[in-house]
């Protein structure tokens, strides 16, 4: 049964990495399903079985992202200080974002907007709970106000670095946005911030580790 899983989510990651390149050389709309059955060497039904069109291959392409969010990644984060795990799932986003490329960010939107597709914008995405994760736990440390709700916080961070990502797409892609929510971060976090910590930090720091 594991066996099967693993090879079924194989002949997924191909679908996705052949429209990705398809994208890239053709863009979104000039490609076809068979083009990207094709660029997979898999079969139409093999498409299907995973994807009732390229606008869904499209928006999963997104929410991988989520898929890197594993036990390890978990490990790893909980290593760092809370509000450094925080901020460094923020610069991931963007990071994670920037592998993706501008040209296909761009049709992402495109076709996020036409379809409305409210998986995007899920509280229950895995991004979304790991952001509230770590909210929690540097109100727990003392480096956020307690007063606030982490929901609130949370979302408020997911939509600024949204917002980048959006500004990013609309200049396509001449900068890094990784660079541009690390240089942010302090705008973005300065508010709920306790006093012991702007006191104690006086800005927020801008090099954040890499998974």
């Amino acid at each position: 049964m594991k066996r099967q899983y693993k090879k079924s989510e194989k002949s997924k990651r191909m679908i996705l990495d052949a429209a990705r390149k398809l994208a890239e050389e053709k863009g979104f709309e000039k490609m076809s399903v068979q083009d990207i059955v094709k660029e997979s060497g898999l079969s139409v039904g093999a498409f299907y079985h995973h994807f009732t069109g390229k606008d869904e291959v499209l928006n999963e392409s997104f929410l991988q992202f989520d898929n890197q969010l594993t036990e390890e990644a978990y490990e790893r984060y909980d290593r760092m200080p809370a509000l450094e795990a925080l901020q460094t799932i923020l610069v991931d986003q963007a990071l994670f974002t920037e592998s993706i490329g501008v040209l296909l960010m761009q049709d992402y939107y495109r076709v996020l907007l036409q379809r409305n597709y409210l998986n995007a914008v899920s509280p229950e995405r895995e991004y979304y709970k790991a952001v509230k994760r770590y909210v929690r736990r540097s109100q727990e440390a003392g480096s956020i106000d307690i007063s606030l709700k982490e929901k609130a916080i949370a979302e408020y961070l997911i939509q600024c670095v949204r917002g980048a990502i959006f500004d990013w797409c609309l200049h396509n892609g001449i900068y890094s946005v990784s660079d541009k929510v690390k240089s942010e971060m302090e705008f973005y976090l300065r508010p709920f911030l306790t006093s012991k910590e702007k006191k104690g930090r006086g800005v927020i720091k801008s090099e954040i580790k890499r998974l």
